[in-house]
C-alpha cells in the first residue's frame, strides 16, 4: 500500500488512528453530559441576560442539551470507519476526494462546538467557583470541548494529508501510464501511446 500511493496512505492511517482516540475522549465528555444535563441546563438558565454564543442557549432544556453533539459524534465516528475501511479494502485511491468532503463537513460542525462548548466550559467554571454544580460536571464539559478540539485539529491534518495524496497518486498514475512492460512511450496528438523508437501511424 505504500509503494502504490507513497507515505501520505500511511500518514493518513496514523492520523485516521488519532482520530479513533479524539473520538474516545469525546465520546467520554459527551456520556458525562448526557448523564448530566440537567445539571449543565439549570447553569444555561441561570446565565439569562449573559451572552452564549453557539448552539446554546439559556432557553436549552436538558432533554434538548446533548442531542445534537451525539449526531455529531456518531457522524465523525462513520466518517473515520468509513475512511478506515477503504484502506483497509485497497480503494483508497478512489474515495480520497469523497472522505475529504466528509471531513470537511465534520470539522466545520466540531469547530462550531469548539465555540460553543468554549463559552459554556466558561459558565460551568463560573458555577463551580459559586459552588452551583460539582466539580466533575465542570470537568466533563472542559472534557468534551478538548475532544472537539482535538477531532477538528485531526480533521483538517487528514483534509491536508489526503488531499496532498491527490497530486502524488496522479503522478504514479501518469508515470506508470508513460512506461507499460519496461519501454517507455510517448502519445501522439490523437492521444494514442506508442514506444520510443518504434513506429506508429497516425491516421
Amino acid at each position: 500500500m505504500a509503494g502504490r500511493f507513497g507515505p501520505n496512505v500511511m500518514a493518513s492511517l496514523a492520523l485516521l488512528v488519532l482520530g479513533l482516540l479524539a473520538w474516545c475522549v469525546l465520546l467520554g465528555g459527551a456520556a458525562g453530559l448526557q448523564h448530566n444535563g440537567a445539571a449543565v441546563a439549570s447553569v444555561l438558565n441561570a446565565s439569562k441576560g449573559t451572552a452564549i454564543t453557539g448552539d446554546l442557549t439559556y432557553t436549552t432544556t436538558s432533554r434538548h442539551f446533548i442531542s445534537y453533539e451525539w449526531f455529531k459524534a456518531v457522524l465523525q465516528a462513520v466518517v473515520l470507519l468509513f475512511a478506515l475501511g477503504v484502506i483497509a479494502l485497497g480503494q483508497f485511491h478512489r474515495f480520497r476526494i469523497a472522505i475529504c468532503c466528509l471531513l470537511a463537513v465534520t470539522t466545520v460542525l466540531f469547530c462550531d462546538a469548539c465555540q460553543t462548548f468554549y463559552y459554556l466550559r466558561r459558565q460551568t467554571d463560573a458555577a463551580e467557583k459559586a459552588g452551583m454544580i460539582p466539580k466533575h460536571i465542570a470537568m466533563q464539559v472542559r472534557t468534551y470541548w478538548a475532544g472537539c478540539i482535538m477531532t477538528a485539529a485531526i480533521n483538517l491534518a487528514l483534509i491536508v494529508t489526503i488531499g496532498s495524496s491527490l497530486s502524488e497518486a496522479r503522478h504514479h498514475t501518469d508515470a506508470h501510464s508513460s512506461s507499460v512492460g519496461g519501454k517507455p512511450y510517448r502519445s501522439d496528438t490523437a492521444g494514442n501511446e506508442h514506444p520510443v523508437g518504434g513506429h506508429s501511424t497516425i491516421v
